[in-house]
């Protein structure tokens, strides 16, 4: 066991002064010394280092540098080390501050506090070598000196340390000694000297404590002759000879854990958000090279190099903690809208609607009862992974936490809950029943966001696209829609945002509280021209007055009846026109370039700004 005692003072010059400190005109350093017992690997000297560095620090302010002191008449430690400099604080900044502070000490004035160590080895490993931090005191003459007022005990190794300390008087450098071992190993240690940091996350499961007030914490899952000061010691591994270092996050098979966290993928999740990011940047930064994307390729794009991101471990990462979902849905969700040319204020479900992209979390669940079926198709081949999802299967029985647990608890959670039967065997028809529920699930998810909405709930709801093999108008949830394909950008985005209800017209605009102002209710956001109607898309395409507004309307319905000619006079309600309109393919140029010059026309004009009358007390 090392016990380190009450230290004396002797003086050493200058250039051994080691890490110096500049208070009041004078530098003080002061020397510890310590020598053990060489029996274990060096490793635990380095954690041994660290620990005892940690306990000085909060004292020792200055401490950036350690001297090995060999044992007496050189041996080993003289040759294998010498007068090697341990580096405990290794950085930059803090060097270059030590060297402008021994350019500006003027006294040559400096001290050296050695403190006596006495070394008693025991057979039986120790766990601890933590020793506490260096309170002042006062010795038999009164003298002001630095004392180690803990033990600590460790089987390993050692060397000497440099510290930063106090200043001594003359009285007390008289009694400076130190002690070695009577009979050191012949066996150099493995390694020398080594890069430690200012502290060390010292891991083992016996005790957690912090270095607040510098007492030692017992553990009583530890023997009951071990103390720890600060943090947990590190238990060591080693295969093939190395040692193995003790981390808390690490990659395997490409997949991110991490302890300490309740949630072990969280890593994963913002590494793959990251990463996704990062490739819809690259994606949308495009444009600066090759002009602008179409949206169609624009989403080829992000099904190749985003969408593998955002899906990447699905099958074994399920999505239990919605605060990592939320990250990327993030990314999902601003790469969508930038696609469509969209704001951030546009309803969420449009994003998924108009270009038939599966919302993240639904994509997720597919990909993973997707998996589930493969599992079990290899019931036959008595697979590893078959045998796995058993185990699995029977912990969800016992009401256990497992991966189809979780799997269950996700599939709960979604707009219209899906149950996965698991009470008796589980077969791929159960879980491609499963599958087709939670895309029925998704599909009412997004028809019930765009009939409760009332920037969708008109042009929307119930709308018809005509599909390409039969030729019939049919009703589709989410599909890419045929008006993203219009080959001028600027008419296709003008399009996108009267549909979606992103645009600048009043009706959308005054429901927005920007610049102090409050929201005005719908029957008052007036058209700034007419100022009889309210100012949506229908009535600013085809039912203002303004000369400029009825001259490109002329315009468009004199292309439409020349492509349609059944529509003329057909319609008696302007949003069932618009809606028959906006389903014909044919036709989508037209009525996009009519979209461009409506917006155009509009933002050329100051919005006509009317308050509501206040109500009567």
């Amino acid at each position: 066991m090392l016990k380190l005692e009450q230290a004396t003072v002797a003086q050493t010059p200058r250039s051994n002064a080691g890490r110096l400190r500049a208070t009041t005109a004078e530098t003080r350093v002061c020397s510890v010394f310590a020598s053990f017992d060489l029996r274990h690997p060096i490793a635990d000297a380095a954690v041994l280092r660290g620990a005892l560095y940690s306990s000085l620090r909060p004292n020792l302010r200055d401490l950036s540098r350690a001297t090995i002191v060999p044992p007496g008449g050189g041996g080993f430690w003289g040759a294998a080390c010498g007068e090697q400099l341990l580096q405990l604080a290794p950085s930059h900044r803090a060097r270059a501050r030590v060297q402008r502070e021994r350019r500006a000490l003027r006294t040559p004035s400096s001290a050296t506090v050695r403190i006596r160590v006495r070394v008693r080895t025991r057979s039986c490993p120790g766990t601890v070598a933590h020793p506490a931090s260096i309170s002042p005191a006062r010795d038999r003459g009164g003298t002001r000196t630095s004392t180690v007022g803990r033990m600590c005990s460790h089987p390993a190794l050692t060397s000497g340390l440099v510290c930063a300390g106090r200043r001594s008087s003359e009285s007390a450098r008289r009694d400076a000694a130190y002690s070695y071992p009577e009979h050191p190993p012949r066996t150099p240690p493995p390694l020398t000297c080594a890069l430690l940091r200012p502290h060390l996350d010292l891991d083992s499961g016996a005790v957690y404590a912090r270095p607040s007030d510098g007492d030692c914490v017992h553990s009583s899952a530890a023997p009951s002759g071990d103390a720890r000061v600060y943090g947990k010691v590190n238990a060591l591994f080693h295969l093939g000879g190395k040692y193995l270092k003790q981390v808390q996050k690490a990659c395997y098979l490409g997949i991110w854990f991490e302890t300490g966290t309740k949630f072990i993928w969280r890593e994963q999740y913002k590494i793959k958000a990251r990463k996704a990011t990062t490739a819809a940047n690259v994606i949308l930064g495009l444009d600066r090279f090759v002009g602008t994307l179409p949206a169609w390729d624009m989403r080829t794009l992000y099904m190749a190099r985003v969408d593998l991101y955002l899906t990447a471990g699905c099958e074994v990462c399920l999505d239990m903690d919605m605060k990592s979902l939320k990250r990327l849905e993030k990314v999902q969700h601003y790469f969508l809208r930038r696609m469509l040319g969209v704001g951030s204020r546009c309803l969420t479900a449009v994003l998924f609607s108009e270009t038939g992209v599966w919302p993240i979390k639904y994509r997720r669940v597919y990909l993973a009862l997707k998996n589930l079926c493969h599992l079990l198709s290899l019931k036959d081949w008595d697979r590893p992974a078959w045998n796995a999802l058993q185990e699995s299967i029977s912990l969800a029985r016992a009401g256990n936490i497992s991966w189809v647990t979780d799997l269950r608890i996700v599939m709960s959670r979604l707009y219209a809950p899906v149950d996965l039967d698991i009470i008796d065997n589980l077969e791929v028809a159960t879980v491609e029943a499963a599958m087709k529920a939670v895309e029925k699930s998704m599909e009412a998810w997004i028809d019930n966001e765009l009939a409760t909405s009332s920037r969708t709930k008109d042009l929307l709801t119930g709308r018809l696209q005509k599909d390409k093999d039969t030729g019939k108008f049919v009703k589709k949830s989410l599909d890419f829609r045929h008006y993203l394909r219009v080959k001028t950008a600027d008419h296709r985005r003008a399009l996108t945002r009267i549909v979606l209800s992103s645009h600048s017209l009043a009706v959308e605009r005054r429901q927005w509280t920007e610049r102090g102002k409050s929201i005005v209710p719908r029957e008052w956001r007036l058209c700034r021209f007419c100022q009889e109607s309210v100012e949506d898309p229908a009535h600013a395409m085809f039912m203002c007055n303004h000369p400029e507004l009825m001259q490109v309307c002329e315009q468009f319905l004199k292309a439409l009846y020349e492509e349609v000619p059944e529509f003329r006079g057909h319609f008696t309600n302007v949003m069932t026109f618009f809606q028959a309109v906006l389903a014909r393919r044919e036709v989508t140029p037209v009525l996009a370039k009519l979209a461009f010059n409506v917006l155009k026309i509009y933002d050329a004009a100051p919005m006509f700004l009317v308050e509501p009358p206040a109500e009567e007390p």
